[in-house]
């Protein structure tokens, strides 16, 4: 049998040349930003960025010499054929949604406030941390998701486990432990009677939403992608949103929205 390895787990050239190949593309192709919508892929981006250098003097490793750093950045090159330029600006769709459209500009949007909902707010463990890579401001504490769903007319629940990690990078190697951590982050957000959890990571909302009829609670609570919530409040029908596909049922959530 063949095995084919990315590099991502063992080789530090083909995990750092892999994303920087991606991001050479964009740049050549004349883009000054790039948003990943994926938060491992946004991390990914991140990190290369990082362990190249392009991230700013505090990225690199403590004791780390400059020639080490020089002949990664030489090998990557390299391997790509191209020499990287450092002027593209990795965004993540929190920013993308915060800055570029803007809270005050999508609040502006609402049609349909989402009063009758508390929500609480999961980024993941990728988006924010470590801030040595992503360059979060408030690693443990951030707060685009729920400003976002203050601006669409939802009640923003603060809870202790916005960065928490849901096990879902370890689905399928470690199931038992991402049931584990998916099985806290559904009752802490049941212990402060949140009606939805809202998350902008499809690896996060995959596994908030598909794992919950594996852990024998005798609650569900639905999980939507942040945009779902602002198309919500926009007054896009949910069949246009995509709701009926998740596995949680957002119907009784759409129907309260509609009474309001």
């Amino acid at each position: 049998m063949l095995r084919i390895e990315c590099g991502a787990r063992h080789d530090h050239l083909l995990a750092t040349a892999m994303p920087m190949q991606n991001l050479a593309l964009i740049e050549k192709s004349g883009f000054s930003e790039v948003s990943a919508p994926c938060s491992a892929c946004y991390f990914r981006f991140k990190s290369a960025l990082r362990d190249m250098g392009y991230a700013g003097a505090e990225s690199t490793e403590a004791g780390e010499a400059p020639a080490e750093l020089a002949e990664l950045r030489a090998a990557v090159d390299a391997r790509m054929g191209y020499a990287y330029q450092n002027r593209l600006r990795v965004l993540s769709v929190l920013d993308l949604l915060t800055e570029r459209a803007g809270v005050q500009r999508i609040a502006a949007r609402v049609t349909t406030p989402l009063r009758a909902l508390r929500v609480v707010s999961y980024y993941g463990c990728l988006l924010t941390r470590p801030p040595a890579v992503t360059g979060a401001e408030h690693a443990e504490n951030p707060q685009q998701m729920d400003a976002l769903v203050a601006a669409v007319g939802a009640q923003a629940v603060d809870w202790s486990y916005k960065t928490d990690c849901c096990g879902g990078s370890l689905s399928l190697t470690r199931t038992e432990l991402a049931l584990a951590l998916t099985r806290k982050l559904l009752l802490a957000a049941r212990a402060l009677a949140a009606d939805a959890i809202a998350t902008s990571c499809p690896m996060c909302h995959v596994n908030l939403d598909a794992r919950q009829s594996q852990l024998g609670l005798d609650f569900q609570i639905p999980v939507l992608y942040v945009t779902q919530l602002m198309g919500l409040a926009f007054g896009l029908p949910a069949k246009r949103l995509g709701l009926s596909k998740h596995l949680v049922s957002t119907d009784s959530l759409v129907k309260r929205i509609s009474a309001s």
